[in-house]
């Protein structure tokens, strides 16, 4: 199974929603640069090469749920 920090779920989920990471740092009242960082280690975690694939991954693996 894979773990994913709680800020690192949160930027999964900042990023099905379709958030950049500008976005996704001001919501989580953090840096770009932090937010950047939380997402390398989602891709990391997740084997994904794109944050696009990552969110696929993220739900397939049932991790996120997306609402169609």
């Amino acid at each position: 199974m894979i773990h994913l920090t709680r800020r690192e779920l949160e930027t999964l989920n900042f990023w099905a929603t379709g958030f950049s990471d500008k976005k996704t740092a001001e919501a989580m009242c953090i840096s770009v640069h932090t937010a950047k960082a939380h997402g390398f280690a989602v891709r990391m975690k997740l084997g994904a090469q794109t944050r696009t694939q990552a969110v696929v991954m993220g739900v397939q693996a049932g991790i996120i749920n997306i609402d169609l």
